[in-house]
């Protein structure tokens, strides 16, 4: 999808967001396009993050038992 450059997009934001990211852009004393940016991947990182949780709790539901790290590489060697 992306060849490794910045890419741009639009975005509409009601007038209360818009106001609350002015808000917060001058106080953080950076562009609402930074913060914006900054934000987003905050928020993609949690949402990998909850992601991650979902797999490990289908994982220790499964009738597999769960075994270390280090036994893991024990069985491996």
């Amino acid at each position: 999808m992306s060849d490794g450059k910045t890419q741009r997009i639009n975005v509409t934001l009601d007038a209360e967001d818009l106001e609350i990211i002015q808000i917060l852009s001058s106080k953080q004393k950076v562009s609402m396009s930074s913060l914006i940016k900054k934000m987003v991947h905050e928020w993609l990182e949690d949402y990998e993050d909850m992601l991650l949780i979902q797999k490990i709790e289908e994982r220790e539901n499964e009738k597999n038992p769960l075994i270390s790290h280090e036994k893991y590489w024990e069985i491996k060697e």
